[in-house]
């Protein structure tokens, strides 16, 4: 069960399960974004912590959502670069695609702010 493999991977207070606790993850600042409410929430302090987070949640097929400091007013992509750009295609429509990337051709015209990360030059 994911549960028991983030438990034994993680030190204890790093998991939270309590209901009411999780609650306060639900959302950030950006409360116009759509979200839902975790069944659990993780707070890895090491990259061995989070290597492992992300290994139980691909053995059980358990999505992960990762967060920042949860102000949601800027870089909500640049956790999840390489990972995500690929799915992009599938989760976001050509026209929306498109957009991100005019805002980054206007913003890094010459590509060496982030280069390759989650929108590859079309």
């Amino acid at each position: 069960m994911l549960i028991d493999d983030l438990r034994q991977a993680l030190p204890d207070g790093r998991l939270v399960e309590d209901p009411g606790v999780a609650a306060g993850f639900v959302h950030d600042e950006a409360e116009w974004a759509p979200y839902g409410t975790p069944r659990v929430v993780v707070r890895p302090r090491t990259a061995r912590g989070v290597r492992s987070v992300v290994r139980a949640c691909v053995r059980h097929g358990v999505p992960l959502v990762t967060r920042g400091a949860g102000t949601g007013l800027s870089g909500g992509e640049h956790g999840v670069g390489l990972l995500k750009r690929d799915g992009l295609e599938r989760e976001l429509t050509p026209a929306v695609l498109d957009m991100h990337r005019a805002v980054k051709a206007a913003l890094d015209p010459h590509g060496i702010l982030n280069p390759g990360k989650v929108i590859a030059r079309g």
